[in-house]
């Protein structure tokens, strides 16, 4: 395993006394890693620097999580645009309420026949409909500025 300056990593050798220690890659030479402390154990503190051999140590996967601050950002953007969150943990399940009641209103249309199913998606609902046609139509409402052809409606969403 090749290891890089500012790697993440962590000593995953039971044997030894700083098994579990984790830290920031500071130096790489031949066969060994040096790398900065930043957890706590009963043989290493935050802030130790240790040096092991590569056979000792793995990478660990970079945090991707979004830090708390950009994600309160995005929820304040969404909710004065109008949206509402469900919860910080759940992002994605951000949707305008009136979707729900649009969908309602088409089931009750003079062309769709039935509502067979419906599911929430990131962004609004999505429903399978029969039609009085006898044919099964797929309807997606989502808010105009998420709509996969929002560049066709702009003169009309800029007013």
């Amino acid at each position: 395993m090749d290891f890089n300056k500012g790697d993440k990593v962590k000593d995953i050798n039971p044997d030894c006394p700083h098994f579990g220690a984790e830290g920031t890659v500071t130096d790489v030479r031949d066969d060994t890693v040096t790398f900065a402390v930043s957890n706590n154990g009963e043989k290493y503190k935050s802030g130790d620097v240790l040096e092991k051999t590569v056979d000792q140590m793995t990478k660990l996967k970079e945090d991707t999580r979004m830090k708390e601050s950009e994600l309160r950002q995005i929820i304040k953007e969404e909710v004065r645009n109008g949206f509402f969150g469900v919860g910080f943990k759940q992002l994605n399940e951000m949707r305008p309420p009136n979707t729900f009641g649009i969908m309602s209103r088409l089931n009750k249309g003079p062309d769709l026949k039935k509502l067979i199913s419906s599911s929430t998606i990131s962004d609004g609902i999505v429903g399978l409909f029969r039609s009085k046609d006898g044919n099964a139509y797929e309807v997606v409402v989502r808010p105009a500025v998420y709509g996969k052809y929002k560049g066709l409606f702009k003169k009309y969403l800029d007013k």
